[in-house]
């Protein structure tokens, strides 16, 4: 009997940490995971951002605006790609800057 409980045991652990290991993918995060890793990585960039604004694109992911504290407004496009666990992410600002990053799991 205590093997079929070790069992069961077994397949709700593995279960349970599927389902954590999907609640991370970036390829999936909801709007709001996704305009603060972005956040976060335009401020590393020396981007001192103020405020993001994303809203859903139709063929997945996300694209909005970002303010910067100088003034400049970026342009967002956010790619997310859930089957390789990737998030990609484009800032085109009103006055010339680009830049770029990702995020993936292995």
């Amino acid at each position: 009997m205590n093997f079929g409980k070790n069992v069961a045991c077994a397949c709700i652990v593995g279960l349970c940490l599927t389902m954590v290991g999907c609640a991370d993918n970036p390829g999936a995060w909801p709007a709001e995971k996704a305009a603060s890793y972005v956040k976060e990585a335009l401020i590393e960039q020396g981007v001192e951002v103020t405020e993001i604004s994303l809203t859903p694109k139709a063929d997945g992911g996300f694209e909005g605006k970002a303010k910067e504290s100088s003034g400049e407004t970026l342009k967002l496009i956010i790619t997310q790609d859930a089957a390789n666990r990737r998030l990609t992410w484009d800032a085109k600002g009103d006055r010339g800057s680009f830049l770029d990053g990702s995020y993936e799991l292995k």
